[in-house]
């Protein structure tokens, strides 16, 4: 795969012996461990100072692409927001890659949702990706028939993260409420501490309380520290223990630690490239963490 590599920097920052535009051309090679195989791919770097550069990069980015190559315009360190730039750069793009991680605020989710309804280009999310391994450990838990059952008696989900991985919370509560089949919630007027988000949710006419909290300190890899929900006078969880290892917590089995094979950003961006990176319980869950994601707005 080649790379063209895009970062725009303020006027001020541009040297006064080049223009608005500064540019690089580098050659990456990889020798696979199986053999005398070498890949290299061409990387063309782009800098843009200020208005002045960046209104360059759909012009160049089109000049630079190659031909009859699917291209994927991966919008990395912040999420994208709606604008010239953005629009002329997905016209040359099948398929947009973002990291809802970098969400500063968890209502910075509302605009994704809104962004991802309005495309008709595929959308891959790292952030989502990131948690498939604590997602397929959860559901593991429901394994036994008479566990799956106990889910249609619901009665508390509690999610807790990093101060930094709230938006990571979110969608890991989308994604349960929509596998559950649970659209109706109503926020939570929260007189708690900052971190401290509520929601009740009614499961066939029961209402069901719902929170998050967000703590100072590490999680794993996705930002999560515990996921716990009570269920038929049961309880089910899964906890961060280290950076590689969760607990899980299920009815007869007591506490269970396991790995948490997690992939790094490097491999979640090339699957994200491939068929992995376009689930479709994707936008089901993002619909409903942007939904949650009300309760900030509220909280204010």
């Amino acid at each position: 795969r080649d790379a063209r590599v895009t970062e725009t920097r303020p006027a001020a920052d541009q040297p006064p012996e080049c223009g608005p535009i500064q540019a690089w051309v580098s050659a990456n090679c990889l020798r696979l461990p199986d053999g005398p195989s070498l890949i290299c791919a061409e990387e063309v770097s782009l800098v843009g100072y200020g208005d002045a550069g960046v209104r360059h990069f759909p012009s160049l980015a089109r000049a630079l692409r190659s031909p009859d190559l699917p291209m994927g315009l991966l919008w990395i360190e912040r999420l994208p927001a709606r604008g010239r730039l953005l629009r002329e750069l997905l016209m040359l793009s099948h398929r947009l890659i973002v990291d809802s991680h970098t969400a500063a605020a968890m209502t910075e989710l509302i605009a994704l949702e809104e962004l991802v309804q309005e495309l008709t280009q595929g959308v891959a999310d790292i952030g989502w990706m990131r948690l498939r391994p604590v997602r397929l450990l959860f559901a593991g838990l429901f394994d036994a028939p008479e566990h799956a059952e106990r889910l249609a008696h619901l009665e508390s989900i509690r999610i807790e993260t990093t101060t930094g991985g709230r938006s990571q919370g979110l969608l890991l509560a989308g994604w349960l409420l929509a596998r559950l089949n649970i659209t109706e919630i109503t926020v939570n007027p929260n007189a708690a501490e900052p971190g401290q988000f509520a929601w009740t949710l009614r499961q066939d006419g029961r209402r069901v309380p719902m929170d998050l909290a967000a703590h100072p300190g590490e999680g794993g890899q996705d930002e999560l520290i515990a996921l716990h929900v009570r269920a038929d006078g049961c309880d089910f969880g899964v906890t961060q223990v280290d950076a590689e290892h969760v607990a899980l917590h299920c009815p007869g089995s007591g506490e269970k630690h396991v790995a948490l094979h997690g992939w790094d950003k490097a491999e979640l961006i090339a699957a994200a490239l491939g068929t992995h990176g376009l689930d479709p319980a994707y936008g089901e869950a993002l619909a409903l963490a942007a939904r949650l994601a009300e309760a900030e707005e509220w909280n204010r």
